[in-house]
């Protein structure tokens, strides 16, 4: 059943669009992933490992999101955005070493609030959209609960995990490609602080231009269309 509810939010013209960026920027960051050549071994896990955690929670929002399930994927992009805001830390500061010993014990100096707090305003904004998640799908709230069901053709259906409801695979899925956006521009820093190359600089900036683009014309489409149109058709 999860998997007809997919192909009927799928039919949504933006929940595709959203996709098609979801697997292109996953493409680029497992690719830059796998020829990853950094000479300090230390700097090598620690990219690595905080890579795929944070591509991992991604990738299953984005199947859940699919699925038309919004608090579950609000979750998963939670977790997420906490691994990517520790990794900006750890790549802005070079503290590679510093991280290596300390996830092997518990996480203090750069645990999730040590990390957003050092990185001032940016951090503050990371925090913000944090709580907005959590609101959403990591407490049982009042936005968490609106989502317990779901209307098709006028009537109200409970959604077990599930729905054909295009609107809120796209809600879902807002997100994911702007997080894999983030993740790939770290990626690229943590060349650059070496004076290194970026081996896949031309795909990175082609992709980056046609998301602003496509960033661009859905804004403008949502600040024209009447409120409560439906969307992505």
């Amino acid at each position: 059943m999860q998997h007809e509810a997919q192909l009927s939010n799928l039919s949504s013209g933006r929940v595709a669009e959203l996709l098609g960026f979801v697997r292109d920027f996953a493409g680029l960051i497992t690719d830059t992933l796998e020829s990853l050549g950094f000479e300090d071994p230390a700097k090598q896990t620690v990219i690595r490992i905080l890579s795929n955690d944070s591509l991992s929670s991604l990738l299953v929002a984005c199947r859940v999101g699919l699925w038309g399930n919004v608090p579950d994927a609000a979750v998963l992009n939670r977790t997420a955005l906490e691994t990517l805001t520790i990794l900006t830390c750890v790549v802005e500061e070079g503290a590679f070493h510093a991280f290596d010993s300390e996830m092997r014990s518990r996480l203090r100096r750069f645990s999730y609030g040590a990390c957003h707090t050092r990185l001032g305003d940016r951090g503050q904004r990371l925090n913000s959209l944090h709580g907005k998640l959590s609101d959403v799908g990591g407490h049982t709230s009042r936005n968490r609960l609106k989502f317990a069901e779901f209307k098709m053709d006028g009537v109200s259906y409970d959604r077990l995990g599930f729905a054909a409801d295009a609107d809120a695979s796209e809600t879902a899925l807002l997100l994911i490609p702007d997080s894999l956006h983030y993740l790939a521009a770290i990626l690229h820093a943590s060349y650059a602080q070496e004076r290194r190359a970026y081996p896949l600089e031309e795909r990175h900036a082609e992709l980056n231009a046609r998301y602003a683009q496509f960033i661009r014309v859905r804004d403008s489409e949502d600040s024209e269309a009447p409120r409560n149109a439906p969307r992505g058709s």
